[in-house]
């Protein structure tokens, strides 16, 4: 292990001085190298220039110690007599500190002279610096620019690459789909040859054996195929005994038999019936519950009330449209009929609609019941109201903070009970004296407006 580690640190050594050869190159190619020469000048130009100005500080506060000592001495030698010794001494003193102060002041102005020089270095070096920093910034701005065009340009020529060997994949697989569907058609005219073939020696033979041992066959088959994609075998129809509107849930009584079934309104959902009436007949399918045998009701079953037959296209959620100008059809669903007026869509009635165009042909949008909104035992009961027609009133109070109030109908001049949630056209709250159009309908509290659009606001 010893002597491998030499060998080691070499290699690492090795890679170490090559990823520094790179980022040298990189840093040359990108100007990052002669930005950072140009900044080390600037910091030696500084250093020198802050050493200078050091120096040329000390000497600033050693000629203004040497002034300081003359100007003291000069008043000593004021005080003494020119004839004492001690004059003499003190006259000694001042020449050699003028003679200090002559050579500190000329040290003085050779500093400056210098710190002068080294500011101007420290300058131009420093525009220097910058100018390059610059260059730097723009030759980057432009590489990027270069480099975003051809990453653009590679990504097209990949995305062309790519749709094109999709294309090509997708041509094969049709190409193979189309195969194997020619090569099922064979086999299929194939087996009905075999099956032909079959039929003729059964018919040559004459065996009535064999006929019926064919028709048994048959007939399991055609049994097996109803079992399995129609589940028609297990179904059964029955009467509704009762159910609970309020409660979800009621009876029905199978015909053969007479036995009761439990029905829930999640058994009925998606048949195109909200709810179950007494004296129904429907057609029901078996099954096991928690609770022991219920019924589910099928999709498309029959529903018989009152002696009045509902056409199975609004079980299926769709149906046809006569145009009164015209006697021209046209086809309507269940998401094109109004909310409100769902429930009480049956044969007969007079509706408003819009006319478009679909897939399907002619089609009615937006249809709403223009004449009555009963109920299905008010229509057989003749009890046909007028409650749907458009009035217009003015609002005679409202709340803000409960959202509602009381419009007073133009025609007789009574109240009608109003809310915010019947409001049209992104309308959140009236004001008293607003002018409204409306339509009436009947709730377990009365009359109320709904459908209310803003007319005109005084």
């Amino acid at each position: 292990m010893l002597t491998r580690l030499p060998i080691r640190r070499f290699s690492i050594n090795n890679k170490k001085s090559r990823l520094y050869r790179w980022l040298d190159i990189y840093e040359d190619f990108v100007g990052l190298k002669e930005v950072k020469q140009a900044q080390s000048a600037v910091n030696d130009a500084e250093r020198s220039f802050i050493k200078t100005q050091t120096e040329r500080r000390s000497y600033s506060n050693e000629l203004l110690k040497l002034q300081n000592d003359l100007a003291r001495i000069r008043i000593d030698m004021d005080k003494l007599s020119r004839s004492d010794d001690a004059y003499f001494e003190l006259f000694k003193s001042e020449h050699d500190l003028v003679k200090k102060e002559k050579l500190t002041q000329l040290e003085l102005k050779k500093q400056d002279e210098i710190e002068r020089q080294l500011f101007s270095s420290l300058q131009l070096a420093l525009r220097e610096s910058q100018e390059k920093e610059k260059m730097r910034i723009e030759r980057t701005k432009y590489w990027s620019i270069i480099g975003s065009v051809v990453g653009a340009l590679a990504g097209m020529i990949g995305a062309t690459l790519t749709n094109r060997h999709r294309i090509k994949e997708f041509h094969n697989i049709t190409q193979e789909s189309q195969k194997l569907y020619e090569n099922l058609i064979d086999k299929q005219e194939i087996s009905i040859d075999k099956l032909k073939q079959e039929l003729t020696n059964l018919s040559s033979n004459d065996s009535y054996e064999n006929i019926l041992l064919l028709n048994q066959q048959s007939e399991e088959r055609i049994q097996s195929k109803l079992i399995y994609h129609t589940n028609f075998i297990n179904r059964d129809t029955g009467i509704v005994k009762r159910f609970s509107k309020d409660k979800g849930f009621g009876f029905i009584t199978r015909k053969t038999d007479g036995t009761d079934f439990f029905v829930h309104f999640q058994s009925i959902v998606g048949t195109g019936f909200k709810t179950l009436e007494e004296g129904q007949e429907v057609e029901f399918k078996e099954s096991q519950g928690v609770k022991g045998r219920e019924a589910r009701v099928e999709e498309n079953y029959l529903v018989i009330n009152n002696n009045v037959d509902y056409y199975s296209s609004k079980n299926r959620g769709f149906g046809f449209i006569t145009r009164k100008s015209d006697g021209a059809d046209f086809f309507v669903h269940s998401r094109s009929i109004h909310q409100r007026d769902l429930e009480n869509f049956h044969e007969g009635i007079e509706v408003d609609f819009y006319e478009s165009e679909s897939n399907r042909g002619a089609e009615a949008k937006d249809v709403r019941i223009i004449k009555n909104t009963n109920t299905k035992d008010q229509i057989v009961n003749n009890e046909i109201s007028d409650t749907n027609k458009q009035e217009t009133g003015i609002i005679h109070r409202w709340n803000k903070e409960r959202g509602f109030g009381f419009v007073r109908r133009i025609a007789n001049g009574n109240d009608l009970f109003v809310h915010a949630r019947s409001l049209k056209d992104g309308l959140r709250e009236l004001e008293i004296g607003q002018e409204i159009q409306f339509r009436i309908q009947t709730t377990e509290k009365g009359d109320e407006a709904y459908d209310v659009y803003l007319i005109k606001n005084q």
